[in-house]
């Protein structure tokens, strides 16, 4: 009975989550500005996230100061077309979290979009 309780439970609030893109307005600023002073041009050896990692930390919110929300906020950005591998790995670009050559390999790019679509099925 318990187990009943708690997926009803979660299915209401993954249903409310997946309303409120439709009825949300929020807008959302993306911050793909590079700062010259950032990790990547201070390290030479730069952490290599995988795909799966990286979009793991953007939903938990590591690049929320770089304009990319976290949680629901992501999903929704995801699903308005805000979000995609591009931006995401300019971000972590940014931020020292992968090589700049990143940006251009597509395997890769192919991976976090992929991640990222996963998570509009919530």
């Amino acid at each position: 009975m318990i187990k009943y309780i708690i997926a009803s439970g979660f299915s209401a609030v993954m249903l409310a989550n997946l309303a409120s893109p439709a009825l949300s307005s929020e807008d959302v600023a993306i911050n793909l500005n590079v700062n010259p002073s950032s990790n990547y041009h201070r390290n030479t050896t730069i952490n290599n996230l995988g795909p799966t990692r990286l979009v793991g930390l953007a939903y938990q919110g590591n690049f929320k100061h770089r304009g990319i929300p976290s949680h629901g906020g992501l999903i929704r950005s995801v699903m308005s077309g805000k979000v995609n591998a591009e931006v995401l790995v300019t971000a972590a670009i940014a931020e020292g979290r992968v090589s700049p050559d990143t940006l251009y390999d597509k395997g890769y790019l192919d991976l976090v979009n992929l991640r990222l679509q996963s998570y509009r099925n919530f």
